[in-house]
């Protein structure tokens, strides 16, 4: 390696290691000495000098009395006085432990990966973000899916995968940034909570150099909720921004609903994405089969009458065989009623867990505006008018200006403006509805949303007059 290229490197760490450096002291310098460069910074109190050279890829890390050698600098960056990703994967495996006995016995989830011929499930999609990768480029994965189909449990799972085996195979541990209803004004402060979650002593600056290097992946799920006032451009310039500072080894996932988000609406919308180097590919979550939900029912305490009842709801593509609504009906108290349920009965149940799951997803700023009674209120009018506005037009779709509009005649009272513009964006990407073969329309997921609201607007339109 030629001195100008050793230079070169030693500039490389030192910006890299920028973020690392404590707060207060002056910022990594790069010195040339004898076979090399050293590159100096405060870390933890200590000076610290890592010493590149021209003999070896190595560095040689020296604080007060010690010295330790790194064989990378990627090495350097998983040690325990930067990255400590020994301290991440064993928190985040007790971290992981207590939600997972919070939420209980779920149902495995698999998907098609790239094309319906490749069925994947989280090992196989573990060991493809794994695989070779161009170098100085960004992998990108995908998923999708409707609501309630488990694309959170599904990287919940994957990020379990990844903490349990990191002693051992020494994968990239998966930093889940979920939005929690949060709407999205600085990316990095979702980043921040989530290391907060985890009791990290990570910093949120410090992750896209982690990533960057290939020692952690990005994780960020509910992407479709991340609107603000206006729109999604915010969302999708910040992740634009991340993918290009990732360019290494980085690797990063994007999960949200079909309706929402998709390969076309990617390389559309993040202009840092370059097709010939970049890896893109996309996971889309699959409902398990008939007789793999029964099973799962049966485990959860539910006898076969029981199940003979909601046996129509558990055909391929209905509502029942998500795993969220699977969930919500191994309920014992829900099993129970089911025996004396009707048909309708069963779709109000399920509906009811969909809208109470959708009314937590709008997000700090409209829940300051409307409480829950209002959000609710707005949603079904929303859905309701929207049905009414099709069975008129005579039309199995509606457009997106038209649902827009719709939201002002929806809303229980006068809201804030930017409130206002939050709740339109977010009208495009509610669970309830799918991308219509036309451009810019949607129509209800299943024919039963459809008549499940649209004889719901009929009981309120009755009651108004």
């Amino acid at each position: 390696m030629t001195n100008l290229h050793l230079e070169e490197r030693a500039t490389q760490i030192a910006s890299d290691l920028a973020v690392f450096a404590d707060i207060g002291t002056d910022a990594p310098s790069v010195e040339s000495v004898q076979g090399g460069f050293s590159v100096r910074l405060t870390r933890q109190g200590e000076a610290t000098e890592i010493a590149v050279s021209q003999r070896s890829d190595a560095l040689i890390e020296i604080w007060g009395d010690e010295r330790q050698k790194h064989a990378s600098l990627k090495a350097l960056l998983a040690s325990e006085r930067y990255g400590n990703l020994r301290d991440w994967a064993a928190k985040q495996v007790a971290f992981l432990d207590q939600e997972m006995r919070k939420t209980g016995d779920l149902i495995d989830i698999s998907g098609y990966l790239n094309t319906p011929f490749n069925s994947a499930d989280a090992a196989a999609v573990d060991d493809s973000l794994c695989g070779s990768q161009n170098v100085d480029s960004t992998r990108i994965l995908l998923i999708d899916g409707p609501a309630g189909i488990g694309k959170t449990q599904f990287i919940t799972s994957l990020s379990k995968r990844r903490a349990d085996g990191f002693m051992i195979r020494r994968r990239p541990l998966i930093l889940h940034v979920q939005s929690r209803g949060r709407t999205l004004s600085y990316l990095y402060d979702l980043v921040a909570f989530s290391l907060q979650r985890i009791r990290l002593d990570v910093t949120f600056d410090q992750v896209p150099i982690l990533a960057k290097y290939g020692l952690i992946t990005l994780a960020i799920d509910g992407f479709d909720e991340l609107a603000d006032p206006d729109g999604y451009e915010n969302a999708w310039s910040q992740v634009s921004d991340l993918i290009a500072v990732l360019r290494g080894s980085g690797s990063i996932i994007l999960a949200g609903r079909e309706t929402f988000i998709g390969r076309d609406r990617v390389l559309k919308d993040i202009s840092s994405l370059r097709v010939e180097k970049d890896e893109l590919n996309v996971l889309t979550l699959q409902p398990p089969s008939k007789s793999t939900a029964v099973k799962w029912l049966l485990s959860q305490g539910w006898q076969e009458d029981q199940v003979a009842v909601i046996e129509d709801f558990l055909e391929p593509n209905s509502l029942a065989l998500r795993p969220f609504f699977l969930k919500t009906l191994s309920n014992p108290e829900i099993a129970q009623s089911i025996s004396s349920s009707n048909a309708f009965s069963v779709l109000s149940i399920l509906m009811d867990a969909m809208i109470g799951r959708e009314i937590a997803k709008f997000g700090e700023a409209v829940e300051r505006s409307l409480n829950a009674s209002d959000r609710r209120k707005y949603l079904i009018s929303l859905l309701g008018e929207a049905a009414r506005d099709m069975a008129e037009s005579n039309n199995s779709a509606i457009s997106d200006a038209t649902l827009s509009w719709l939201v002002d005649v929806a809303l229980p009272r006068e809201i804030d403006e930017s409130i206002n513009r939050i709740l339109k964006a977010r009208s495009h990407a509610l669970a309830f509805f799918t991308n219509d073969d036309r451009r810019g329309y949607r129509r209800f997921y299943h024919d039963k949303f459809y008549e499940y609201f649209l004889s719901l607007e009929g009981v309120m339109h009755r009651e108004r007059v």
